[in-house]
């Protein structure tokens, strides 16, 4: 059942971030190796870092303290710093939309941590996030702000 509900809200969410559009623009790119590669990395580093080691230190952490929550507190806390973490791009960006950016970065977060949990592997989760950040705009560093 939550095999199918973890479908469904990623097709929204696939939807809603207007992943075919960006896909069919990554495609016909000049930086589709660069696009690649970084998204990838990206994928790879801090999927490793929140959804591996934060997420597990808190858990770590949690079997001490208190074990009621235990999964739902770790996946909060290391989604609220995967978000935070985001707050750096104000740096050339407008506040606005890096604010929403922050929001975004930890719901999307949550839903890792939830596949993480689910599959007991970080490879879904590297594959998605590598997947969300597959735009030229993430090569090139132009697109929407």
């Amino acid at each position: 059942m939550w095999t199918w509900v973890l479908v469904v809200a990623f097709v929204i969410f696939a939807f809603a971030a207007q992943w075919p559009a960006m896909f069919a623009v990554t495609l016909h790119s000049k930086a589709i190796l660069a696009t690649t590669l970084i998204a990838l990395g990206t994928g790879i580093f801090e999927e490793s870092l929140f959804r591996g080691t934060f997420f597990s230190v808190f858990m770590a952490n949690m079997q001490y303290r208190s074990r009621s929550y235990q999964l739902t507190r770790s996946a909060i806390y290391s989604s609220i710093i995967f978000g935070l973490i985001h707050i750096t791009n104000v740096i050339g960006g407008n506040l606005q939309a890096v604010l929403q950016q922050v929001v975004y970065a930890m719901a999307f977060g949550l839903f890792l941590c939830v596949i993480r949990v689910m599959t007991n592997t970080l490879l879904w989760v590297i594959i998605i996030h590598a997947v969300a950040d597959w735009a030229p705009a993430t090569a090139t560093g132009s697109g929407p702000t």
